[in-house]
């Protein structure tokens, strides 16, 4: 089964992460953190979740995968899995000399640079915090956040991406399992 990839943006519930996501729509490509403002080697790719097989995530250590850090229950871009892209090293893996860069997810894998959205197949939204939030006694409606979010889920339509909610447990893995299953998300 071929895994797809998954680049998150972010998991705070709030204005500046639709934004980025909205800006990232409006360029037409993931960049890379030297596109974004950082410099030098070491940054020119962007950074994304594929699930590692070998990896047990049944199990308490899901403090050091990037599935708990940047996918789940937050904003992310699906990326299709034909992308050039390269597992990273694992620092605590003495076996893992050949990789190039290292780092402490066991699932981080780099891309050979900017992703164009035509490989992007959908994006992850944390539905169910948004609506948790929007039920509170008391709160009050962010109209910009609103539109922004509406602004989103229309570029998602008009794209013909998949959105699926970041907060049901295991996403990814059911997702893979569906866009494997038809061949592409244009039937979801």
């Amino acid at each position: 089964m071929d895994r797809y990839f998954y680049h998150g943006i972010g998991n705070s519930i709030d204005c500046d992460t639709l934004d980025a996501m909205l800006t990232i729509m409006e360029s037409g490509i993931l960049k890379s953190r030297n596109a974004v403002g950082y410099s030098g080697d070491e940054y020119e790719h962007v950074c994304l979740y594929k699930r590692n097989d070998s990896y047990d995530y049944s199990g308490s250590g899901l403090e050091g995968t990037a599935l708990n850090g940047w996918i789940n229950d937050s904003f992310c871009f699906i990326v299709s899995p034909d992308i050039v892209a390269e597992k990273t090293g694992f620092y605590h893996d003495l076996e893992d000399e050949n990789s190039a860069s290292f780092t402490d997810l066991v699932d981080e894998w780099r891309s050979d640079g900017d992703i164009p959205l035509d490989r992007v197949v959908g994006i992850g939204i944390p539905l169910d915090v948004i609506r948790d939030q929007r039920c509170i006694a008391g709160s009050e409606v962010d109209e910009y956040f609103d539109e922004k979010l509406t602004d989103i889920l229309l570029f998602a339509e008009s794209m013909d991406w998949v959105v699926v909610n970041s907060n049901d447990v295991n996403f990814t893995e059911r997702l893979d399992e569906l866009l494997n299953s038809i061949g592409s998300n244009k039937y979801l």
